[in-house]
């Protein structure tokens, strides 16, 4: 499997039908649990990581369309309160046995595939309507979003300060294989479908050629979303901690590449990224400072739950409390 090979899934719909109910005959729950385990131990640095992808991400095409389509994430407040619904959506399908149907993370799981469905097929009738038809959050489309997800934490674990063994990385991505399954992606086009050889070769080269790409020459609505976001996640810090410059830069440093023509890094962002770099520096090598930071990351998700309360039917006690 390549991008090339992905690429293929441009033309199939992104929910492959599969029984959510139904166990696929190659999962281990065990080495599931075990690259759920993961995400709690590195519950800080991860979400720092996401967040950074989040940030590049917007100079991803096929990513871009559909937030530009639902308008919910044009401002920085409907932007802070669709993000956390994300982080929320995220940590209980990696905190709850979302393979039981009586869970509310399996429930949680459901109700984001049925919104994905709901927005597919407004944008494919928006634009058959127009005259012409094409995939919108195709098989492909799904693969490159699940990269988003699990790259940057693959390529650049150290980065981010999670000090950790290939074996681990391999349960993580086992566990990702789950998630993409219960969200309709075909094992086909699961960039985890594989193990973590071939997951972080298809990471690094989707970085290679859709990512950095991207951010050299940005699509339309990508300064408005990614301007909103980071506008959005510095509300609750009460200061501009963060920049899309400094993501940006920050990123960028880790894979050795030039910055874009439009980034220009002002003395306060190289200062933020030095920040950064202290931050994973503690989260990997601070006994005990990655451990408080994911009580209070842990603390986030149990307040913040309520806000997918009517996604997916009640407040959600975290099953780790």
């Amino acid at each position: 499997m390549d991008l090339d090979y992905l690429k293929n899934g441009c033309v199939l719909d992104g929910d492959s039908g599969n029984d959510p109910e139904v166990l696929p005959d190659w999962m281990d729950t065990e080495r599931f649990r075990r690259g759920q385990r993961f995400f709690v131990r590195h519950i800080s640095s991860i979400t720092f990581a996401l967040h950074c992808s989040l940030t590049v991400g917007f100079g991803v095409q096929n990513l871009i369309e559909p937030l530009s389509f639902t308008r919910k994430s044009n401002t920085a407040r409907t932007s802070l309160l669709r993000y956390v619904k994300t982080f929320v959506h995220l940590a209980l399908w990696q905190l709850d046995d979302i393979w039981d149907p009586t869970t509310l993370g399996h429930r949680s799981i459901q109700t984001v595939r049925r919104m994905h469905r709901k927005v597919r097929e407004s944008m494919e009738r928006d634009e058959k309507n127009g005259g012409t038809r094409r995939r919108y959050l195709s098989q492909y489309d799904m693969a490159v979003v699940q990269s988003g997800f699990v790259g940057v934490v693959l390529a650049y674990p150290r980065q981010f300060g999670i000090v950790c063994t290939r074996d681990e990385l391999d349960d993580y991505v086992f566990c990702w294989r789950g998630i993409g399954y219960l969200l309709g992606i075909r094992d086909e086009y699961n960039i985890c479908s594989r193990g973590y050889e071939q997951a972080l070769r298809l990471v690094k080269e989707i970085e290679d050629r859709v990512v950095y790409p991207g951010l050299r020459d940005p699509p339309p609505g990508f300064n408005t979303l990614s301007e909103a976001y980071i506008d959005g996640s510095n509300i609750p810090l009460k200061f501009r901690f963060f920049t899309k410059e400094s993501i940006t830069s920050y990123l960028l440093n880790m894979t050795g590449r030039p910055a874009p023509t439009w980034m220009q890094c002002t003395r306060s962002d190289r200062i933020r990224v030095v920040g950064y770099r202290l931050l994973t520096f503690l989260f990997g090598w601070v006994p005990g400072f990655e451990r408080f930071h994911n009580y209070l990351m842990m603390n986030l998700f149990r307040k913040a739950s309520y806000l997918i309360d009517k996604e997916i039917g009640k407040f959600y006690l975290c099953p780790m409390s």
